[in-house]
């Protein structure tokens, strides 16, 4: 389909974190190039765009079609614009020194360096009230739940000790939470754990749901970040990229109202991450009751 003159489609063709930004970006860059945005990328991402009012529309990319072979220099309208990293040339720069992630996405959107994130919208009442019965049928107590988003796929995990979540779990619930883990396709639940799958698009409501959320930084961290819960990031402790994964890709530069707590996994420090997590949501979910 051929983009309408006024109109520049952003294609976003990898994960959920890389849909979240551009969509994030689309009202920047509706007001900074003087466009109007539609989205494309995989079909099963269509949601995002209800997320984000600049978003006029999504488009399907055919997952056969690489959108890096996409020639458009820059967004403007009539055109389509790949709007992740040809050859992730400009993305491994990302870690090093102060090179944040969002500045990589700005670079490549050709934003200025104030540009921010437009916030996603918040669960409608009808998909919290849907959130709730998932909850339900799974022995969840709304308000008192903590989802353990526990992996992610292109995000590498390496040095997380295997005993971490199993511990985590357990030390959630001396504090009179409910651990629930959010199992995804390659999720292996270890004694201890206890989780249903449930999808993309249901997660932001299933949180608010829930009440608080734990994720190991990945695109899902992204995804959940401005919703109004207790939430807790673990980075692995490895360079990533331009340099270590904490600092080139920490939400505290997302301009969120709550930024989350954010913990360095490092090596021989379970027992005392998985205290101070356990602690921390006790204390922010009895704030938010």
């Amino acid at each position: 389909m051929k983009a309408p003159p006024d109109v520049c489609v952003l294609v976003a063709q990898h994960g959920i974190g890389d849909h979240y930004i551009v969509g994030g970006f689309a009202e920047a860059v509706a007001r900074q190039h003087r466009v109007k945005v539609w989205l494309a990328g995989r079909r099963e991402m269509a949601w995002v765009a209800g997320l984000y009012p600049a978003v006029g529309r999504y488009l399907h990319w055919p997952d056969h079609m690489k959108a890096e072979t996409i020639m458009t220099p820059m967004p403007v309208g009539g055109a389509y614009y790949f709007a992740h990293f040809p050859r992730m040339d400009l993305v491994r720069a990302v870690g090093f020194k102060d090179f944040h992630f969002l500045d990589a996405y700005r670079v490549r959107l050709f934003l200025r360096e104030e540009a921010a994130l437009t916030p996603a919208r918040q669960p409608s009442p009808e998909e919290l009230a849907r959130a709730r019965e998932f909850l339900a049928k799974h022995g969840c107590p709304a308000g008192r739940t903590v989802i353990l988003n526990i992996d992610a796929r292109t995000t590498a995990l390496g040095g997380i000790d295997p005993r971490y979540w199993p511990l985590l779990a357990a030390a959630i619930r001396t504090q009179g939470l409910h651990p629930f883990v959010n199992q995804g396709p390659q999720t292996q639940l270890s004694d201890g754990l206890t989780g249903a799958p449930f999808a993309l698009s249901d997660y932001r409501a299933i949180v608010c749901a829930a009440g608080a959320v734990c994720t190991v930084r990945s695109g899902v961290s992204d995804l959940v970040g401005n919703l109004p819960v207790p939430q807790v990031v673990v980075f692995p402790d490895f360079d990533y990229l331009g340099g270590p994964l904490i600092r080139g890709t920490t939400l505290t530069k997302f301009g969120l109202a709550s930024p989350p707590l954010e913990i360095l996994a490092r090596k021989g420090r379970v027992q005392e991450d998985v205290r101070q997590i356990s602690q921390h949501l006790k204390s922010a979910v009895a704030l938010a009751a």
